[in-house]
């Protein structure tokens, strides 16, 4: 029997959970990083201080299957937001950093040349799916806003001993004790050096050339599961349906994003006609 966290896990990348249009960054990312920014840059230990577990929990269970869209202005401690955030990305199949990758991205780090460690931490990057590639510009651009961010107490230090182990991860799935205890201390250095990379580098994957996110038609598919993360279907509902259809959701959680700055200066908008599909991909079943 599947649980609807089963269904939505099932896929091994970020992909599943990305909208097919530039950038690719899924929506849960951008809507509780609006929010954050919004009224957390002066919250004391963002990040590391962890929001009540089963708030966390809730929240996370009313995004993930909820067919009306929560209001984050509505929740009262900033740190039920990031704590949903950490483990939207915590418990993702593979790594943002990905598995293939996990070593190149540990081994560039530890480079004492900086411009011989950016080089490869460059390669590296280029070689991430582009959903990670975006999603991964998308965290580096807020967490330097946090790290700027005195009242924080939040520097880059602080962040990268918090998204180590989230963003970098392991090499494989099941690490044994001792791996898990020798990336640790590795993990951090590479979140350091990827907070390292200037902004306007990462401007260029993050930044949506549709900011505006204009809204798209869709229909919805009767008796068909619906969360913001795009519509939900079972193992026995895939066998009859390879392609699930858009839900009302998007269009509303489109509008509710359409004045999301959180990526920098504002480029020349794309038509809405160039852009239909679901904006909110769930992932395609096996």
């Amino acid at each position: 029997m599947y649980s609807l966290n089963d269904v939505i896990f099932v896929q091994a990348t970020l992909a599943d959970f990305a909208p097919p249009t530039l950038p690719r960054i899924p929506t849960l990312v951008i809507y509780c990083i609006k929010e954050i920014e919004r009224r957390g840059l002066h919250e004391v230990g963002l990040y590391r201080i962890s929001g009540h577990e089963r708030l966390v929990k809730e929240l996370k269970e009313k995004l993930i299957r909820g067919k009306t869209l929560p209001s984050l202005n509505k929740v009262e401690d900033i740190n039920v937001i990031t704590g949903v955030l950490k483990d939207f990305l915590r418990n993702l199949p593979e790594p943002l950093l990905t598995f293939r990758l996990n070593k190149v991205f540990m081994e560039a780090a530890e480079v004492q040349d900086d411009g011989n460690s950016l080089a490869l931490l460059y390669q590296a990057i280029s070689e991430l799916p582009q959903p990670n590639r975006d999603t991964l510009a998308c965290l580096m651009i807020h967490l330097h806003k946090v790290s700027k961010s005195l009242d924080t107490k939040m520097d880059v230090n602080n962040l990268a001993r918090v998204f180590g182990p989230t963003l970098v991860g392991h090499a494989i799935p099941d690490p044994d004790p001792m791996t898990i205890l020798h990336d640790t201390s590795r993990q951090p250095r590479v979140v350091e050096r990827l907070l390292s990379i200037p902004g306007s580098y990462w401007s260029r994957f993050a930044h949506p050339d549709n900011e505006g996110m204009e809204t798209a038609q869709h229909t919805d598919t009767p008796n068909q599961k619906v969360s913001i993360l795009g519509p939900v279907t079972t193992p026995e509902q895939q066998m009859m349906s390879k392609t699930p259809s858009s839900s009302s959701l998007s269009q509303r959680v489109m509008q509710t994003l359409s004045s999301a700055t959180i990526f920098g200066s504002k480029s020349k908008a794309t038509s809405a006609s160039n852009r239909q599909g679901n904006f909110f991909a769930s992932p395609q079943l096996k």
